[in-house]
């Protein structure tokens, strides 16, 4: 994940971080309703490797806080139960 500012003047952006999406394959992201979570639905599992070890990784739903300076820190992830399972879609809803 990369996380910008804009230039309120100039409206050019700024990176501020870079961060893991926690996953193989990110495809939908959200922001929960009072603006102080950002999930990520990543869609597959796979092999990835992690320092000198490959490990095995299901799809999962990455939950981070947006912290008060925009940056992300992560917070915990849900994996999906069975391997192999993918995941298609994440979405916040105020309910």
């Amino acid at each position: 994940i990369a996380v910008y500012v804009l230039d309120a003047k100039t409206g050019e952006p700024k990176l501020l971080q870079h961060i893991p999406t926690q996953g193989v394959e990110a495809r939908t992201i959200s922001v929960a309703p009072g603006n102080q979570w950002f999930i990520v639905g990543n869609q597959k599992g796979g092999q990835v490797q992690r320092g000198t070890a490959t490990e095995a990784e299901k799809a999962n739903i990455a939950v981070f806080r947006i912290k008060p300076d925009g940056t992300l820190a992560f917070h915990r992830k849900y994996d999906m139960p069975e391997p192999g399972r993918s995941l298609m879609w994440v979405e916040a809803l105020q309910l």
